[in-house]
């Protein structure tokens, strides 16, 4: 059955806990194509790609077997909620670290931390303002010097006796923001431990999901069990009995938004703006509430191996090329070349396609209902995606990246380039992406690398230069210019899927 054509005006189905949200599918909808032609090539370009997509015995597994198997059987069986944890006060160790230390303790960086800091000390380091994010980021985030200087800080925690336990120690990685931080240590008022089982054959690992919230009372447990499915669903998929050691999800509110950079050396695109997670191959943490349900699955897709981190290295020259030096990063290989991670474009695409698929499906039976609201949603995620490049290509002074220009400059401290630029390339080349990765059967994906490999470098070259991706491009953005998008949501958002 072909997919359906997008159109202007289409109900999507979501849960309760989203509709309670009130938003989220608000991004989804925001975002229009107002170009006929335009809107005829998009189609045409998609639906077989699409077609292919929803082919694919994986994708047909999930959401006639495993999605409703998860609904069916997954269960919490307790939940444990304790007010008042003992949250580790960043900016307070931060302050302590610049002051005690002689290696960081002179300088004008570590002179403008201490006089911020030592004024955040005066509230209890309970109050920051825009501002206040403002000066942490700049001065911690978007250079050589801060990155150093934070990584130094995130070793001195380490030596504290009795300070980070083992679990806890991931969240001090170079993808976690001191502002992340900083607003875990504000916001946080509970501690829940939950004890959840799917099937017979599936059990949560004792006291191995924690949710640290925002809320007195813990999170809900309708919500819980959502992540308790996300959980379970590659269990079941690649029926393994594997889990991480500990799970844990920081329900706080800190989106994932643009920064209004005051000069051009602070407009460096950061993990404040980008990341939600992280994952060592053993434990996973989710640092904020926006987009964690998605999050959850990308780390997972990491966390089971079906990335192809060990592959991806030879293709950041390719980055180069092709983006004709316009866009750079702060990450380094051990030999010290740029590194774009593109393994994370192929993980990110993956844990949209299944978090969309499971948003699509919350009241749909019937085949044909799944069909169509999948492929609408997928539709308007990948508008959203394009959307999203246009803003980041106009802050940036870029028209198109494969010309070279001296005011074009994206310069990026995470992997900005392949969550927005490199997955867009692969929705619109799912056909040589599943073929080169996970046709017909995605678990086969950890023997497939090497055809993974060159099926990517093949579509970051022709991705980069497809005339139809630049015109919609170029489209969206003069669609923003000419205020056919609210700037409330046009100016904002970086989230990387459009449904929470």
């Amino acid at each position: 059955m072909p997919v359906n054509r997008i159109h202007q005006h289409t109900l999507l189905l979501m849960s309760a806990k989203t509709k309670k949200a009130g938003q989220g599918l608000a991004l989804c909808n925001q975002y229009q194509l107002s170009s006929r032609a335009l809107i005829d090539q998009f189609n045409q370009r998609l639906d077989p790609e699409l077609n292919y997509l929803i082919s694919q015995p994986w994708f047909r597994a999930l959401h006639t077997q495993i999605i409703p198997q998860l609904r069916r059987e997954t269960r919490i069986e307790n939940m444990t909620t304790h007010t008042n944890p003992a949250v580790l006060n960043i900016l307070e160790y931060l302050l302590q670290y610049l002051t005690t230390t002689t290696e960081q303790g002179n300088g004008t960086r570590a002179a403008e931390l201490v006089k911020l800091l030592t004024r955040l000390s005066s509230h209890g380091y309970r109050q920051l303002t825009k501002v206040d994010r403002y000066q942490l980021r700049r001065l911690l985030e978007v250079d050589e010097e801060g990155s150093k200087l934070k990584q130094a800080f995130f070793d001195y925690l380490r030596k504290l006796p009795d300070l980070i336990t083992p679990e806890s120690e991931l969240l001090l990685n170079p993808f976690t923001s001191i502002i992340n931080l900083a607003e875990i240590y504000r916001q946080v008022r509970s501690h829940t431990v939950v004890n959840w089982s799917c099937g017979r054959t599936i059990e949560g690992l004792p006291d191995a999901l924690e949710f640290y919230s925002d809320s007195p009372n813990g999170p809900d447990r309708l919500e819980v069990l959502e992540y308790c499915q996300r959980l379970a669903l590659f269990n079941l998929f690649l029926k393994t009995t594997r889990l991480p050691k500990l799970v844990t999800v920081y329900l706080i509110e800190y989106k994932k938004e643009f920064m209004q950079v005051k000069s051009r050396p602070d407009l460096v695109f950061t993990s404040s703006e980008i990341n939600t997670g992280v994952c060592d191959g053993v434990s996973i943490i989710i640092s904020r509430r926006e987009e964690s349900l998605k999050t959850l699955i990308h780390e997972l897709v990491h966390f089971h191996d079906l990335d192809f981190k060990h592959e991806v290295p030879r293709l950041d020259a390719v980055v180069q090329q092709v983006t004709a030096n316009n866009v750079s990063t702060t990450q380094t290989s051990a030999g010290g070349d740029a590194k774009f991670n593109l393994g994370e474009a192929h993980t990110e695409c993956l844990a949209s396609i299944i978090h969309l698929l499971i948003r699509s499906t919350e009241s749909a039976s019937e085949e044909s209902i799944v069909r169509g609201n999948f492929a609408d949603l997928f539709k308007k995620q990948v508008i959203y995606t394009l959307a999203k490049q246009a803003a980041i290509m106009r802050v940036s002074k870029c028209s198109d990246l494969s010309i070279n220009s001296p005011q074009c400059h994206i310069r990026e401290s995470t992997n900005l380039f392949s969550y927005f630029f490199v997955k867009s390339y692969l929705y619109f080349n799912l056909r040589a992406w599943l073929e080169g990765c996970c046709a017909n059967d995605l678990p086969k994906f950890r023997h497939n690398q090497h055809s993974a490999f060159t099926n990517l470098s093949q579509i970051l070259k022709v991705g980069s230069t497809d005339l139809l991706i630049k015109s919609l491009v170029r489209h969206l953005a003069m669609n923003s210019a000419n205020g056919k998008h609210t700037q409330k949501v046009q100016g904002n958002s970086l989230r990387m899927v459009c449904a929470d």
